[in-house]
């Protein structure tokens, strides 16, 4: 799984292209059979938990197709062109080999894969290119490396093989060694380097985030400040005071300002609302069926005098020491004599 790109078919090295074009070499096109089926169960196993919908049958069937296609090119090219039976017995067949078998006959699979899957909408155009090059890259090392090796480990009965089996085998697996620790360490840098870049855009954010905190507590103590420096504070100087903060602050949906009544206090309040023309001069609270009410008769009551924006049906007068969350909240401000917030 090391040798996976962060795509969405397409691997490092396939050593089953490579297999694949071996067979055909070997048993000829009798194998393309094998292939397919080869290929159909090795999609299954690879998509996502093996789903049998119609859209993911189509895209197996048309991998396993395309696989099995290469194959079947590869092998015809290379026995045309790279000599048969021994398409490594000379310089000048091994170089063809790795063009068409390898570079030229990976082009199949890549090519007609890629389009079906853009043609259905499995795969975004924009990533089309990238993953045919990765596609096309993965199958061509697997041709290269992993053809020579079956066709070396399978050929026993071929003299020629037989001598050349030493001189083959261990080169390609130095090449392949050095490949895969190279794509290890690759990841593994690419990760620190991710994780790097992660821990510093996180620390922006934190950054921003702290910012934006700090700005709006800054307006709540402003806000404190003024109530503390007036005697008594209308609901038209209320808004004159918050509105820029509320401008501001986009983050701050709405102030509002609480007094504490005591029981004793409560008719006299209400009163004088009432007095100021206040259509709804009851404290509310609400009640089981979570409907506005009159609040029952306690010790003491925080009802909201004013409120910015003034969109919030049914919060002015309303208790809010009557629910728990905003009670447990100014408990703690009060206790501790710093700002508290509400749990969610």
């Amino acid at each position: 799984m090391y040798l996976l790109f962060h795509l969405i078919y397409a691997t490092v090295i396939f050593p089953s292209a490579g297999i694949a074009l071996a067979s055909v070499l070997l048993y000829g096109n009798r194998a393309g059979w094998g292939i397919f089926i080869g290929a159909f169960l090795l999609n299954t196993i690879a998509s996502d938990s093996a789903r049998t919908d119609l859209n993911s049958m189509l895209i197996t069937f048309a991998i396993s197709g395309g696989a099995t296609l290469q194959a079947l090119i590869g092998g015809y090219l290379v026995q045309s062109f790279a000599g048969k039976p021994n398409i490594l017995s000379n310089n000048r067949n091994i170089m063809l080999f790795f063009l068409i078998g390898g570079f030229i006959s990976a082009l199949v699979n890549s090519t007609l894969s890629v389009w079906f899957l853009v043609t259905i909408g499995s795969m975004p155009v924009e990533i089309s290119i990238l993953n045919w090059l990765s596609w096309w890259g993965g199958d061509a090392l697997g041709i290269i490396i992993f053809t020579p090796l079956t066709l070396v480990c399978l050929s026993t009965e071929n003299p020629i093989w037989q001598g050349q089996r030493l001189g083959i085998i261990l080169p390609i697996f130095t090449i392949l060694l050095l490949m895969i620790t190279g794509v290890i360490y690759e990841i593994k840098t690419s990760n620190i380097r991710i994780e790097m870049e992660f821990n510093e855009r996180a620390k922006i954010l934190e950054t921003i985030i702290k910012t934006s905190i700090n700005e709006d507590l800054n307006a709540l103590k402003s806000l404190n400040s003024f109530y503390n420096a007036s005697e008594s504070i209308t609901g038209h100087e209320f808004n004159l005071f918050v509105s820029p903060s509320l401008k501001n602050h986009p983050s701050m949906m709405n102030l509002g300002f609480a007094a504490i009544i005591k029981a004793n206090e409560r008719e006299a309040f209400e009163n004088s609302l009432k007095h100021q023309g206040a259509l709804d001069f009851h404290i509310t609270e609400f009640n089981l069926d979570k409907k506005l009410v009159q609040a029952e008769n306690r010790a003491e009551y925080i009802p909201i005098r004013y409120i910015e924006p003034k969109n919030l049906t049914g919060s002015l007068n309303f208790d809010v020491y009557s629910t728990e969350s905003h009670r447990d909240a100014i408990d703690r401000a009060r206790d501790t004599g710093e700002l508290s917030i509400t749990k969610k």
